[in-house]
């Protein structure tokens, strides 16, 4: 029986993760490999040192971050730069409202 329990879990797990569409808002978590990563998640008592804000251009997933600048980097690259790959999607519960596509960002001062 727990194995059943234990088998429908990582089903329920996986599908969840094949059927993820990425959406403008979604905020992503994940340990990176860079140096400071460890003292970040550290100091913040988290197992997460990077976090980045997922939109959509031209029908392709990007992520906002702060790396040396404020950047954009395709989903796939920003996933891949993690340690084990591995990351945490969240979204609000009541996102709808929210659309990069509202906002204008800029990445320089005047």
């Amino acid at each position: 029986m727990c194995f059943i329990f234990i088998f429908s879990l990582l089903f329920a797990s996986y599908t969840a993760i094949a059927n993820y569409q990425p959406h403008d808002g979604d905020i992503i978590f994940q340990s990176s490999q860079s140096n400071q990563s460890k003292a970040i998640e550290q100091a913040t008592n988290s197992p997460y040192s990077h976090v980045g804000i997922i939109f959509i251009k031209n029908g392709k997933p990007y992520v906002f971050e702060a790396a040396s600048k404020v950047i954009y980097t395709p989903l796939d690259k920003w996933i891949n730069r993690g340690k084990n790959k591995t990351y945490v999607i969240k979204r609000l519960k009541k996102s709808s409202f929210i659309s990069a596509r509202n906002y204008h960002f800029k990445t320089s001062c005047p």
